[in-house]
């Protein structure tokens, strides 16, 4: 089960959730003075407060929300066709049980379902959608996106077979590190729309939050490789070994702790000091960010299957 279509969905579905969150509640945060007109019915008997988005919140917003959807849908794919068949994926819909994969399954529907209007109502200024509604939406997204973060954690930990995932710590490791990378995508695309010199107190408000998730996941990381010593089961602890100092070391020390840990917080640290070119950094930090996201889920998976005394 666990290959690398699930290690591919553990990483697309924890960032997409993380830049629905990010993203979603960014627009909460926008003033309703700044979106929200009134306009008069077709019979002109009664007004209506509609959104309408002007340009530079549609360059901020619209991508990133539509950067979150396609990567979702991406890893819903990756977890549909590792189920092997196509009617076990709609059993999960058809006849529900009471699990971490259903609760997984209709919370990543319900942000793909979420995703698209709301990517559609800041892409589009046109669309004259009620206010009080894309609220709403926006709402539940940043719910619905903290669930399914939390849930590629959650599928892990359950796994009461497997020791060395068995730990409260994966649950939130998951989610800062989701949360993290859902900042990375937010801070790559405003580069290429050109919204973060649009925005740059809000950019450099963006660097400073995913410092702080970068040093929370660090710790989080640490407290998941002390617990793995002090477990019931001495195969949790071959697991971690193989991290620090096995054949899964360059991939979590080099992959996860140097490039997607060290550097973003040097890049971003540098550019808020330097207040320098925000492009540059976010670029570098957005990159490296993917690149821990990956390497931690893939070293922690491999970490848990791979161990020899398994055999």
């Amino acid at each position: 089960m666990f290959g690398e279509l699930v290690i591919a969905y553990l990483f697309l579905g924890g960032m997409g959730a993380g830049a629905l969150a990010i993203g979603s509640l960014g627009t909460l945060l926008v003033p309703r003075d700044e979106v929200a007109v009134r306009r008069s019915t077709i019979n002109g008997r009664a007004t209506r407060t509609v959104l309408y988005v002007p340009a530079p919140y549609q360059k901020l917003f619209g991508p990133t929300l539509a950067a979150s959807f396609i990567a979702l849908a991406i890893g819903s794919i990756a977890l549909s066709v590792d189920l092997g068949q196509t009617n076990r994926a709609e059993l999960l819909f058809l006849l529900p049980q009471p699990t971490f994969m259903t609760l997984g399954a209709y919370s990543l529907a319900l942000a793909l379902a979420l995703c698209a209007p709301l990517a559609a109502a800041w892409a589009l200024p046109h669309l004259h959608l009620r206010y009080w509604v894309v609220r709403t939406l926006a709402v539940l997204a940043v719910a619905d996106g903290v669930v399914v973060m939390l849930y590629t954690g959650l599928l892990l930990s359950d796994m009461q077979a497997i020791p060395l995932w068995n730990t409260p710590w994966l649950p939130p490791l998951f989610v800062a590190s989701a949360l993290s990378c859902g900042s990375a995508l937010m801070l790559g695309t405003s580069v290429f729309t050109g919204a973060i010199g649009l925005f740059e107190s809000s950019i450099r408000r963006l660097m400073k939050l995913d410092i702080v998730l970068l040093v929370v996941e660090a710790v989080l990381a640490a407290c998941f490789i002390a617990a793995s010593w002090k477990a019931p089961f001495a195969v949790a602890a071959v697991g971690s070994a193989s991290l620090l100092h096995g054949e899964l070391a360059p991939v979590f020390l080099a992959g996860f702790v140097g490039c997607g840990i060290g550097i973003p917080v040097l890049a971003e640290g540098y550019e808020l000091a330097a207040r320098g070119h925000y492009q540059v950094a976010s670029l570098i930090a957005s990159t490296a960010v993917f690149v821990g996201g990956i390497a931690l889920r893939y070293s922690i998976v491999m970490a848990g299957i791979r161990p020899e005394v398994w055999i």
